[in-house]
This record gives C-alpha cells, sequence and structure tokens, in this order.
C-alpha cells in the first residue's frame, strides 16, 4: 500500500495530525479520487482489526492467562483461536470484496462521466464553430447603435431647443418684473450659485420629479420654497432643508419661476421649463 497512505492514516487514526497536514490530508481526499479510495479503504481495515481484536483475540489472551493458573488444555485453547483467525481472516476477505465492488461502480460511473463530458465537448464545438460570425454581426449591431444614440440624442436636442423657444415665447409667457430680478442676484444667503438647482432655463419632463437644492449660510434657517408663474403660485413650502423635490406630473407644461424666501426676504430667483 503507497506509503503516503499509511502515513497519513496512522497520524489520523492516533489523532496526531499537525495542521499543514490535516491541510494536505484535504487536499489529496478532494483532488485525487484513488489516494481518497484507498485512504478510506485502510480505515475500514483498521476498524475491522479493532474490533475482531477487541472481541475475539483479546478473550483469547484472556484464555491463555486463564490456562496459566488453571492448567487448562492448551491444545483445545490453540484450535479456539485459530477458529477465529480464521474468521477474521474470512471477514477481512470479504470486507475487501465489498469494497472492491465498491470501488469498480464508482470508477465505471467515473468513466461514463467522462464518456458524456467528451461527447457534451463535442457538441459545444458545434455550437461554437459559428462564433466568428456571431461576433461579426454583433460587431455591426453596436455600430448600428451608436449611430442609432447619435441621431437620437440630435433629435432630442433639436426638441428640446424648439421647445425652449417656444417656452420662452408661447407658454405662460414672461413676466417682466421677474426676467429683470433673474440675473442669477444674491443677498448673502446663498453660499454659491453652483449649489443652486434648478439654474436658470432648465427643462424638465414632465415624466420626471422637480428637484430643487441650494445651500444656505445661516444654521437652522425656515426657507420657504414657492413655485409660481405669472397667473398664480402653484406650490409652497416651508422647512429647514437645502433640498426638495416635487413628485412628476404635479406641475403642467409650460414656464415656471421659483424663489427662496428667508426671513421674509426674497433671497434667489429662478426659472425653468417642463415639456
Amino acid at each position: 500500500m503507497n506509503k503516503k497512505i499509511v502515513f497519513y492514516a496512522e497520524k489520523f487514526i492516533n489523532d496526531r495530525l499537525t495542521k499543514s497536514e490535516t491541510f494536505a490530508l484535504k487536499n489529496f481526499m478532494n483532488n485525487d479520487k484513488s489516494f481518497a479510495n484507498d485512504f478510506k479503504f485502510f480505515l475500514q481495515m483498521n476498524a475491522t482489526m479493532n474490533v475482531y481484536t477487541q472481541n475475539y483475540v483479546s478473550p483469547v489472551n484472556k484464555i491463555l492467562s486463564i490456562k496459566k493458573k488453571n492448567n487448562i488444555n492448551l491444545r483445545r485453547v490453540l484450535r479456539y483461536a485459530a477458529s477465529i483467525l480464521i474468521f477474521v481472516c474470512l471477514s477481512i476477505f470479504l470486507t475487501n470484496n465489498i469494497v472492491q465492488k465498491k470501488y469498480t461502480e464508482e470508477s465505471q460511473k467515473l468513466k461514463e462521466q467522462i464518456k458524456h463530458g467528451k461527447s457534451q465537448i463535442v457538441k459545444n464545438k458545434k455550437l461554437l464553430s459559428g462564433l466568428h460570425d456571431i461576433r461579426k454581426k454583433n460587431i455591426e449591431l453596436v455600430k448600428n447603435k451608436k449611430v442609432l444614440e447619435k441621431e437620437n440624442a440630435e433629435l432630442k436636442s433639436n426638441k428640446e431647443n424648439i421647445f425652449k423657444r417656444a417656452c420662452k415665447f408661447l407658454i405662460s409667457g414672461k413676466d417682466p418684473d421677474y426676467e429683470k430680478r433673474l440675473s442669477d442676484y444674491f443677498l448673502g444667503s446663498i453660499r454659491s450659485s453652483d449649489k443652486v438647482f434648478p439654474e436658470n432655463d432648465y427643462i424638465f419632463n414632465s415624466f420626471e420629479s422637480i428637484n430643487f437644492n441650494w445651500e444656505i449660510l445661516e444654521t437652522d434657517a425656515v426657507v420657504t420654497l414657492t413655485v409660481f408663474n405669472k397667473n398664480s403660485v402653484y406650490y409652497v413650502i416651508n422647512g429647514i432643508y437645502e433640498r426638495h423635490t416635487i413628485p412628476k406630473k404635479t406641475l403642467k407644461h409650460g414656464l415656471y419661476y421659483w424663489k427662496l424666501e428667508l426671513f421674509g426676504e426674497e433671497v434667489y430667483l429662478g426659472k425653468f421649463y417642463i415639456y
């Protein structure tokens, strides 16, 4: 039997495996099927020998010791011991045959799996034979997609530009007073125009939410956000925050102004469009 198997089996039985030896044994058991089968067989043989030693050899030794004390017939004892030995050998032989049969069955299953794997590889090769043509088609599709995206972007840009001009002159109309005060003025309460959203003339889609952001210098100050146009006020909210969201479809298409008020004073004015 393989010395490596005997080495690890003896250490395993006596519980003397080190961490590195335990790690190596796990690798052998997982990656070497022949080693795993032989190792299991060795352990089974050892367990069988231990059982028979306990059940038969120990009694024989006991009998022999009694014989010395009581002068028992040695020939009878030897016959009994020989019968036990024959029974042990026969049991080991039968156990070995059972293990060998199981090993043969597992080997046959493994061969069948390998055969199935080979047939699967042949099928995969046939499926991959047209991979080159598929790759070419995918490259063409990607190119066509990029062209379509570019065209869609141009159409969207044209649509937004046309709508923006229409909004400026047709939808809801501009308020001259508000337009005069739209030139990014600040009264010292807003940190920076870069922190304000939406910027002037920003265009929202009616199917998206309207998000507002700003930064106030004063801490814990109550800010009033108002959304309105030339005709009426549509939305007012008060709170200690620096952002707010109006749900989609809340406001209709058109031109809107929005302002921030702090301590009753207007600190920012902007406008946006919804289409």
